[in-house]
């Protein structure tokens, strides 16, 4: 990209560094606290006859979501080692692979609450 420096007024390219995190304005950021604030509201709403298990509509569904997403996340160790150009930035592909990798410590222990000792599950741990 070739800008004109204000101060002196000649052509170059810009310097600006841009990391991975902040890639198009934190865009897998939005997307990976929406997923866990969906996955939050999903398990709130869920309301199971007898104790939480994974045996239900949301424990499904957030075990797929769940999957999905690490499937994605394997799948960002291939696109590195790839040089087709079909296959996006490779920028965005870290940066996806950083929120969403968080995003699932949020939403894998919602999709199968696993009890510790008396009663604790590891969902109300995280309350």
């Amino acid at each position: 990209m070739t800008a004109i420096d204000p101060v002196s007024g000649q052509h170059g390219r810009l310097s600006r560094h841009e990391s991975f995190l902040v890639w198009r304005q934190f865009r897998y950021l939005k997307i990976a606290c929406a997923a866990a604030a969906v996955s939050i509201n999903i398990y709130l709403i869920d309301s199971p006859y007898g104790s939480r298990y994974g045996g239900t509509w949301a424990g499904y569904t957030l075990g797929t979501v769940g999957a999905l997403l690490i499937l994605s996340l394997m799948w960002f160790g291939y696109r590195k080692r790839s040089y087709l150009k079909n296959q996006g930035n490779l920028v965005a592909w870290l940066s996806a692979h950083v929120y969403l990798g968080v995003s699932l410590l949020v939403i894998l222990p919602r999709c199968t609450p696993v009890f510790i000792s008396d009663g604790t599950s590891t969902p109300s741990l995280m309350r």
